[in-house]
């Protein structure tokens, strides 16, 4: 029995392989490089808490509470649904997509302190505009 490497079309099957992980490993080096230089500071820890408080609340958007529903079934953290790499991501994006505004307000408010009670307050003040 003759080896497999032997046979032309086969090492040079192994070898646009052998080059493919080496474009793929370079492309990762080179997203992670990316991924470092935009990345700012993360959430806090009270930053998460005050984003998940306001999640579970009665008066959170649908896309909030399904967001929510992943986090509690595993599939996400707030920290990785808040990170660069998961904007991409389609169930993310479609959450965010519909209330991106609102979110932003809301993210606005928790950096400045304000409680997850004065949040949903103030959403129900901008609704009777």
């Amino acid at each position: 029995m003759t080896d497999p490497l032997q046979h032309p079309e086969i090492r040079a099957a192994m070898e646009r392989l052998t080059a493919a992980e080496a474009s793929l490993d370079e492309a990762i080096a080179k997203a992670e490089q990316v991924e470092q230089r935009t990345n700012r500071p993360g959430l806090s820890g009270r930053d998460i808490e005050r984003i998940e408080e306001y999640a579970k609340s009665a008066d959170a958007p649908k896309a909030m509470k399904d967001l929510q529903k992943k986090v509690d079934d595993g599939e996400l953290t707030w920290r990785d649904i808040t990170s660069p790499r998961h904007f991409n991501d389609p169930e993310v994006r479609a959450a965010f997509q519909g209330s991106a505004t609102e979110m932003g307000r809301a993210y606005a408010m928790i950096q400045e302190g304000l409680s997850v009670d004065d949040i949903i307050d103030s959403g129900n003040d901008h609704q009777d505009d």
